[in-house]
């Protein structure tokens, strides 16, 4: 997910190169029509969830993301990584992933070490049986039910099937794109 004009982009090209990737251009939340921002902020489900109204920002993030789990659907993508334009990548990832991804459940959702920093990483519940090691030293850890306290949609891994019910739950439930459930 990166802004058109990002400056990030040739840098991402180098970055990745020899790696099947696309962009998928982010959603500006300052171009979305005042009268769809009204609309999402004035649903019972957003005020109830988040006691506030949700910024243009979160609004455009978490339609960019919606797009790609549309575009996972529409041409039948069995799993995506998706990062937004502000990773950096530290080790060769792609080859960890393949080596690995033979355990992952079609239901699975990854949040990819993002969550550093930030108070409410102590509340996200991990699973002890479902842990993939890395031979770099990270490993890979599912969550459950840890949704309110996950933040930072950069980098994670999704399952079509996942990415579909986040596209069905999102349609009568506007939510920012870190708080979708699967």
């Amino acid at each position: 997910v990166s802004m058109l004009d990002s400056a990030r982009r040739k840098q991402i090209n180098n970055e990745l190169q020899g790696e099947k990737f696309e962009f998928i251009d982010a959603v500006v939340g300052k171009n979305i029509d005042p009268k769809r921002l009204n609309f999402i902020n004035d649903s019972v489900w957003v005020k109830e969830r988040y006691n506030r109204s949700l910024t243009s920002g979160e609004i455009g993030c978490a339609l960019s993301h919606r797009n790609i789990y549309q575009k996972m659907v529409d041409d039948d993508i069995e799993w995506a990584i998706i990062f937004e334009d502000d990773i950096y990548l530290k080790y060769d990832f792609f080859y960890e992933i393949e080596k690995i991804k033979k355990y992952f459940s079609h239901n699975d959702l990854f949040v990819l070490g993002v969550q550093e920093g930030l108070k409410s990483k102590d509340y996200i519940l991990f699973s002890r049986k479902d842990k993939f090691n890395l031979d770099n030293g990270f490993s890979l850890r599912k969550t459950h039910h840890s949704e309110k306290y996950i933040y930072r949609t950069a980098a994670y891994i999704i399952s079509k099937s996942s990415a579909k019910k986040i596209l069905d739950f999102t349609a009568e439930n506007f939510s920012l794109a870190n708080q979708c459930y699967t």
